[in-house]
Parts: C-alpha cells; sequence; structure tokens
C-alpha cells in the first residue's frame, strides 16, 4: 500500500479515496459528511485486517471545497490522520483540476522532451536521424496526455517548435537558420512531407475518441457521469 488521496468536490465536500493495491488503483467516492467519514475510517481499518496491508497517512491527504467550514476541516483531519491537500494534482501521470485549464498542467510533459532533447545535445546526429527520433519517440510523448486531457494551443505549438530547433539545430547552442515551418513536415512522406504528425490534429482526434467512448458509456465513468452529471 503507498497512499491514499481523499478529494472533495461535490456539496459542501465529497471523498475520493485512491488506493494503491498490488499496482491497482481504486477510487472511493463518498459524501463529505462526519457520518460518512466515519463510516470510510471504518472501512480502511478493516481493510488492513483482511489485506494485511497498512495505510501511510503520510501520504494520504483530503481537498476540501471553499464551502466546508473550517470546523469540518478539523473534525476530518482528526478523524481520518490526513493532511490538507489542494488542486491541481497528478492522478495516474494525468492532472487533475478545476476550472479552465492553464498551460502549466502540462509542464511535466514539457519537461519530459526537454529531457530528452538534453540528452541528444551531446550526440552527433544527422537529419536523419533527428528526424527518427522526432517522428517515433518526441511525438509518442504527449499521446498518453492528449487522450484524458483536452489540449491547449499553446502547448502544441511549444512542442512543434522544440521539435523544429531540434531538427535544424541539432544543439540549441547552435545558431543555425529555421528554414521552414514545421507545418510543411506534416503528412506522409509521398506528399513531399516528412511524415511527422501535427500535434492540434492529434490531441483533436483523442478528443473525439473520448467523446465516442462517453456516449458509447461503455465504463463506469462514463455511465455514471451522464446520469449524474451530464443529464
Amino acid at each position: 500500500m503507498k497512499d491514499i488521496l481523499i478529494l472533495t468536490i461535490e456539496h459542501y465536500v465529497v471523498l475520493l479515496s485512491l488506493i494503491y493495491v498490488l499496482q491497482m488503483m481504486l477510487l472511493f467516492f463518498s459524501n463529505g459528511s462526519l457520518n460518512m467519514i466515519i463510516v470510510l475510517t471504518i472501512f480502511f481499518h478493516n481493510f488492513e485486517i483482511r489485506s494485511r496491508l497498512t495505510l501511510n497517512e503520510n501520504k494520504c491527504f483530503f481537498i476540501a471545497t471553499k464551502n466546508i467550514m473550517d470546523d469540518c476541516i478539523n473534525a476530518i483531519r482528526y478523524l481520518t490522520s490526513f493532511i490538507q491537500g489542494s488542486l491541481p494534482l497528478e492522478y495516474l501521470g494525468v492532472p487533475l483540476f478545476k476550472g479552465c485549464k492553464i498551460s502549466f498542467l502540462f509542464d511535466e510533459l514539457i519537461t519530459s522532451v526537454l529531457n530528452r532533447l538534453n540528452y541528444w545535445e551531446s550526440n552527433f546526429l544527422s537529419f536523419g536521424g533527428r528526424l527518427i527520433l522526432i517522428k517515433i519517440f518526441l511525438c509518442s510523448l504527449p499521446i498518453y496526455i492528449f487522450q484524458t486531457i483536452q489540449h491547449t494551443l499553446a502547448i502544441c505549438n511549444r512542442l512543434e517548435k522544440l521539435f523544429s530547433k531540434f531538427f535544424w539545430k541539432g544543439n540549441r547552442s547552435n545558431f543555425k537558420i529555421l528554414w521552414t515551418t514545421w507545418s510543411n513536415y506534416y503528412g506522409v512522406l509521398e506528399e513531399s512531407a516528412l511524415g511527422c504528425k501535427n500535434m492540434v490534429d492529434l490531441a483533436y482526434a483523442f478528443s473525439i475518441k473520448l467523446c465516442f467512448n462517453f456516449h458509447a458509456k461503455s465504463s463506469f465513468w462514463a455511465k455514471y457521469t451522464a446520469e449524474n452529471i451530464m443529464w
């Protein structure tokens, strides 16, 4: 057992509990009333007894909405021994947040790309070698997060600028000219392009896939959202 997450959202507070069990994550939703908090603590206690696993309270936290009273927050902290956290946070490699998307939510993605570029800069790579790395590796890094959260145009443009500079310069300290825009790299080789992916189109395709899966209601989350939130 690694840690547990309690997230407060609905009404005054809703609990979202995240437990890591044998490489599996389970989510628990409940009303944020003190009675339900007590029920959850009893459940966790019984879970520890039956599974012989122990919750690490130092990694457990809860998030309260602005409507919840301080007395209730103190009671939750006392009953659960969890610390109070805040949004945004990362869940399964994807940021959970409220409100409008902000570019800093994708900072980890940008950092992953920059780390790879910094590693490759010390190597002497040809244009063909850099193109292969861009097409096979760099263009695949955003796929996971684009499948779960809608992109922002600024992030897509920033990624493509990083790809373009790496392709033409290799080393960002080199003062070489970028002879064409990244949009000319889109498309297949048969159409005189370089076979690279358009980040905006890639993210849009995954957004359509999310919409399709939601309307298909093939998952628990799609059914819950459609029945309790959307309609």
